[in-house]
């Protein structure tokens, strides 16, 4: 649900016992009417209702009986005494002859009817004239015929002050049938689409705007406000806050003020003030204000500790002053980000924003909802904040070899390029949306890929990738000598690589066995770098995984005993284990007839 431009919508509108709102419905037997409400006071009166006479056959009433101090419900021609007395927030559901009160239900008598006179809320239409009027705060309301949604009623308050309802189904606003007006309850956010704003650099006041964040603070609050004072005129105004009385020396406030035109900063935390000698008119401010530390740039403000809990909202470019917006303490400033925080948690992350109607005004990131102007005017916009890319979608391999892989990713819309990081280093800047890289197996790589344009880069995308061919076994090494030692080749050094390929023969293995029926408990390791040679537990590990697999399928007599220690491995030790490995695949390719006796793989001698 989105307002019209310039709407404030409201968490209720109350009712002084002279206003109603004709919602121009006539009910009948079919209706059904929800209202969401709280009672402030209820002396023979009605929330709802119409009747063409006192006892007429057409009554759709939910009244307040003065007789019995209950609700009652007139249905048809029947009335109903609930024997609930009226009493804080209720839930009133009126479906047809059934109504539901705080998931309490009461039945009338069953009727066909059709009402002459519309339904009014807050009042009772008796033959046209509307009369006992009720007291009450309305949150919502809702008016269905036969099953059909045709009023959906939200609090709100029109560019010109005028407090009423609108109509979500209809897109109309009702205000004030009765004399006197509605009183205006706490403006609320707006639950908006991200794609239906467009993010500003800043907004600006003009010292008649404010933005009501509907947050209490306590002594743990903390706000993070990046601004810049455009202009002073009066000797003290707020750049946000909040105190219950409308003193400065209250004993509940979370503020922040610009004083003596601009020449000094003030911090007030639950009734002790300490100030900032600084220059702060057209100066770009970072405001930190941390429970009792509020930190200004490079300077901090110490006030006393405090402990309680507002019982009223902060307010951007004001302070909320007992439940008033004081036009006198109104600041003249652009407003970059504001972010709040209970208790180290962050509730609220504002940023400025312009709605798909031209409304300026700030959206909460964190819950999706837009703030629009609680005070007069209009916020002035800023320029459109620059886009920040996203990040590249579906990096992945799409084809390869033992020695190379290609890359493929989305390309991202407004991107000039991407840049491709393998391990962390930039082996890539291109336009295209692909890449071939050259790699060696059994080695693992990290590629991060980022979109740039000239506001920057994205944040990357990210792929692990293990180098594996499709048959392992192939490149077990069972020939090294002592020659191959001495020369430090590649079958001589026994290195991280090495450990991965034997990994990587297991993981082939294991899955072979498990596919057959037999149940291993292995989990090889496929991530190996130098650095896990000085730890006994993953080296020991490492040859128990080999001794499980040797010991799942009975071998040939000539298999090699699994090494003791990889501590100080030999070139004879080294192609031990990998012979091994090649052995157990040997007996798994000779086994194409395989038996299954009593539930175990059972191969015979081979």
């Amino acid at each position: 649900m989105s307002l019209p431009k310039g709407y404030k919508r409201l968490e209720y509108i109350q009712s002084s016992g002279t206003q109603y709102i004709d919602t121009g419905f006539k009910p009948n037997q079919d209706t059904r009417v929800v209202l969401d409400c709280s009672i402030v006071s209820t002396k023979n009166a009605a929330f709802f209702g119409t009747r063409s006479s006192m006892n007429g056959s057409d009554l759709y009433v939910l009244t307040h009986a003065q007789d019995t101090n209950a609700f009652r419900s007139d249905y048809g021609k029947s009335k109903i005494n609930t024997g609930l007395t009226p009493s804080g927030r209720v839930l009133i559901d009126k479906n047809k002859r059934v109504t539901s009160i705080n998931g309490q239900s009461w039945t009338n008598e069953a009727a066909v009817f059709s009402c002459q006179y519309s339904l009014p809320l807050f009042g009772l239409s008796t033959t046209g004239n509307v009369s006992a009027f009720t007291k009450i705060q309305l949150y919502s309301c809702q008016i269905y015929d036969d099953g059909i949604l045709i009023r959906d009623f939200v609090p709100c308050q029109k560019p010109d002050g005028a407090v009423g309802l609108w109509d979500d189904i209809g897109l109309k606003f009702y205000g004030n049938a009765g004399t006197g007006s509605f009183t205006a309850g706490m403006m609320v956010s707006e639950a908006v689409p991200e794609s239906e704003i467009a993010e500003l650099e800043w907004i600006q006041s003009s010292g008649t705007q404010y933005i009501d964040t509907g947050f209490k603070p306590n002594q743990d609050t903390r706000v993070v406000s990046d601004i810049e004072i455009t202009d002073q005129t009066n000797p003290s105004v707020c750049l946000f806050g909040v105190r219950n009385a409308a003193s400065s020396t209250a004993p509940l406030m979370f503020c922040i003020w610009s004083m003596g035109t601009g020449t000094s900063l003030r911090s007030d935390y639950f009734g002790a003030s300490a100030s900032l000698s600084v220059n702060a008119i057209g100066r770009r401010l970072l405001i930190d204000k941390n429970k009792n530390l509020c930190h200004i740039n490079q300077s901090v403000i110490t006030n006393k500790t405090g402990k309680g809990q507002s019982v009223l909202s902060l307010y951007l470019f004001t302070v909320n002053n007992a439940g008033a917006a004081s036009l006198s303490y109104h600041s003249q400033l652009k407003l970059y980000s504001c972010q709040i925080y209970d208790n180290g948690i962050l509730i609220h992350d504002f940023v400025p924003c312009v709605s798909s109607s031209g409304e300026v005004g700030l959206y909460d990131r964190l819950h999706g909802e837009f703030y629009r102007n609680a005070g007069t005017g209009n916020f002035i916009a800023g320029p459109e904040a620059p886009k920040i890319l996203s990040p590249p979608e579906n990096l992945q391999v799409v084809s390869g070899s033992d020695t190379q892989i290609t890359l493929r990713w989305n390309a991202v819309e407004d991107a000039v390029g991407y840049k491709l990081y393998r391990d962390g280093i930039l082996i890539a800047d291109l336009t295209d949306t692909n890449y071939s890289d050259t790699i060696g197996l059994f080695s693992r790589y990290t590629y991060s890929l980022t979109a740039y344009n000239d506001v920057g880069e994205s944040v990357p995308a990210v792929l692990d990738f293990f180098a594996v061919p499709e048959d392992p076994v192939l490149w077990l090494v069972t020939d090294r000598t002592q020659a191959d030692v001495e020369a430090r080749n590649e079958k001589g050094i026994y290195r991280a690589v090495d450990l991965n390929r034997v990994g990587a023969v297991m993981v082939y293995l294991a899955d072979r066995l498990r596919r057959a029926g037999h149940a291993l408990h292995t989990v090889p390791k496929t991530d190996w770098s130098d650095a896990d040679w000085g730890c006994p537990y993953t080296m020991n590990r490492y040859l128990q995984d080999v001794a499980t697999l040797r010991s799942a399928v009975r071998q040939l007599s000539s298999t090699p005993d699994v090494p003791s220690s990889m501590e100080y491995v030999t070139y004879a030790a080294a192609n031990d284990i990998e012979k091994i490995l090649q052995a157990l695949d040997d007996a798994l390719r000779r086994m194409n007839d395989t038996y299954f006796y009593s539930g175990e793989l059972y191969s015979g001698e081979v």
